[in-house]
């Protein structure tokens, strides 16, 4: 499968650079592969350096819930507005479809508006 990909990707730069230059696509697609592959590689190494540095001692949990109140109430009201505005889409939504559906008895599942 990998080299199926290699394959379409070296095709697709040949095609682009003109005849002639296939190695020089060839190398540009081998160099892209190759540092794919290193970023992941290094990806994985930060995740192994934070996992051991989680684990080392000494464990500062005041540290980490001071900056956990920090963060949370800086993002409070973003939080807020988010979910307010979430809350009334939803709503929306609710209310329209369960007053135009009925449900067994044949009634909407909700009482008409005051004023109707």
């Amino acid at each position: 499968m990998i080299y199926l990909a290699l394959f379409v990707l070296g095709t697709a730069i040949a095609e682009t650079l003109g005849p002639g230059r296939l190695l020089e696509g060839v190398s540009a697609a081998k160099s892209l592969v190759i540092s794919g592959f290193e970023w992941f590689g290094d990806l994985g190494m930060f995740c192994a350096r934070l996992v051991r540095a989680a684990l080392a001692r000494p464990y500062e949990l005041g540290e980490l819930v001071r900056q956990c109140d920090s963060i949370g109430s800086k993002s409070l009201p973003l939080v807020a507005l988010a979910g307010g505005a979430t809350g009334v889409v939803l709503s929306l939504q609710i209310r329209d479809s369960l007053t135009r559906e009925p449900d067994r008895t044949g009634e909407s599942c909700l009482p008409p508006p005051r004023g109707s």
